[in-house]
């Protein structure tokens, strides 16, 4: 078996020479530890006892470097085998990096449409609520203010983007109102069987956009009545959730 010499630096002017394994079936070589700070020297394949980071081979008849992944803590498992090219390192290092790569953006994309899922519905009105913001004015009447229901209609949103023409709050208790989904059931202005008459009058509040006014400057009429309401209901809970017509 023949052997020769070659140098491996360390940290500093040191340089120490080292007799390294020409046979074919043996590699070892040169080991030098991240950061440069100490050299180890092995004997004809003998694997490494330190977490090396770059090796010398005499795989070629010049010296080639490698990247060595393993931990920086304990041994090397196993020496790279003196057939694996640096193509070859470098293909499985590339491979590598793709996967995470891929990973990575299915980790995101994931993210994004657990986040397109959640945050509309974070934000969105329920048809309950949103009955109650158009219709429910518990407790308050408009007395002889004639201008209720422009500020009505623009406090409760509903001049934003466009004028709705048409719009009637209820002056009684959201319990009464609650209370019509159990009471006389008829069949609805789009032909859904849902809607329910109230038994008796409420107090209610008609606004009607004038017929000069145009967005941006919704102007509307007040007009106090007393009424029968009709509402449709839905959910497990019957809720009002459109008042449909007063009659």
């Amino acid at each position: 078996m023949g052997a020769f010499s070659a140098s491996c630096g360390k940290k500093g002017s040191h340089r120490q020479r080292l007799t390294l394994c020409s046979s074919p079936e043996k590699r070892v070589a040169c080991v030098i530890p991240h950061p440069f700070r100490t050299l180890s020297l092995l004997s004809c394949g003998q694997e490494p006892r330190v977490p090396p980071t770059l090796l010398f081979s005499e795989a070629k008849p010049l010296f080639s470097l490698y990247k060595v992944h393993t931990p920086r803590i304990g041994c090397c498992r196993h020496c790279l085998p003196r057939s694996l090219s640096e193509t070859e390192l470098e293909t499985q290092e590339c491979e590598a990096t793709m996967v995470l790569k891929f990973l990575f953006l299915f980790l995101f994309l994931s993210l994004l449409l657990v986040l397109g899922w959640v945050q509309p519905s974070l934000g969105r009105e329920s048809p309950s609520k949103k009955f109650q913001r158009q219709h429910m004015d518990s407790g308050n009447s408009p007395g002889n203010n004639t201008n209720y229901c422009n500020q009505m209609m623009k406090r409760r949103k509903m001049t934003r983007g466009w004028c709705k023409p048409v719009n009637t709050f209820v002056h009684e208790s959201l319990e009464d109102v609650k209370a019509i989904c159990s009471e006389k059931n008829i069949t609805c202005k789009n032909g859904q069987y849902n809607c329910h008459q109230s038994n008796s009058t409420v107090n209610i509040t008609d606004c009607r956009q004038t017929g000069s006014s145009r967005y941006p400057n919704c102007v509307y009429k007040t007009t106090k009545l007393q009424k029968r309401i009709i509402v449709a209901c839905e959910g497990n809970v019957s809720m009002p959730v459109h008042l449909d017509a007063s009659v």
